[in-house]
């Protein structure tokens, strides 16, 4: 069985579409938006913020998490020891709000590093700065895994196991560790 030729107008069509193709990959390299609109460029680190420019935005890969910075910070930096303070929205998957420091009225301050929250927050708030806020996208290895989080009162999930966890968060103060310990 011999193939048919093709005609001229389907030359036309198949070039017209190559052409078309060839201009969506040059725009999308040029305006930065080769991935769709919900990732951003990978990263390997919960603190590291991509080359992109301010706000900058990582996408999880494998087992790190995601974050995206969206305003810029003060001179002070977070770094391990520190008692950093900060206001968090924390969220799921579908947009429910699971936890907020607005709610318990005051912001929440911790040991930076010394696995006081999970460890998505001790690397995703590592190098921010004062004033700072970021969204940290934070997969379930790097949360609360399989086990999730129960309402000790009625034995509801507040965190469904291997939920993947979305916080707002805005660093408040920077605070070194005391040099008479």
């Amino acid at each position: 069985m011999n193939p048919r030729p093709i005609t001229a107008n389907e030359w036309w069509t198949i070039l017209i579409g190559v052409v078309i193709i060839a201009i969506i990959i040059i725009l999308m390299m040029y305006t930065g938006s080769a991935e769709p609109a919900t990732t951003a460029a990978p990263s390997n680190s919960l603190n590291a913020v991509s080359n992109i420019s301010t706000p900058a935005a990582t996408l999880s890969t494998g087992s790190t998490s995601a974050s995206q910075t969206s305003q810029a910070g003060g001179l002070e930096i977070a770094q391990a020891g520190d008692t950093v303070t900060l206001n968090y929205t924390g969220k799921l998957a579908n947009g429910t709000v699971f936890d907020s420091s607005a709610s318990h009225g005051q912001p929440f301050s911790f040991v930076l590093g010394a696995g006081q929250v999970i460890p998505g927050w001790d690397k995703g708030i590592l190098g921010m700065k004062v004033g700072e806020s970021k969204v940290l996208v934070i997969p379930p290895n790097e949360a609360y895994g399989a086990q999730g989080v129960k309402n000790p009162s009625t034995g509801k999930y507040i965190i469904p196991p291997n939920a993947t966890l979305t916080f707002d968060v805005q660093l408040i103060s920077v605070q070194p560790p005391s040099a008479s310990k």
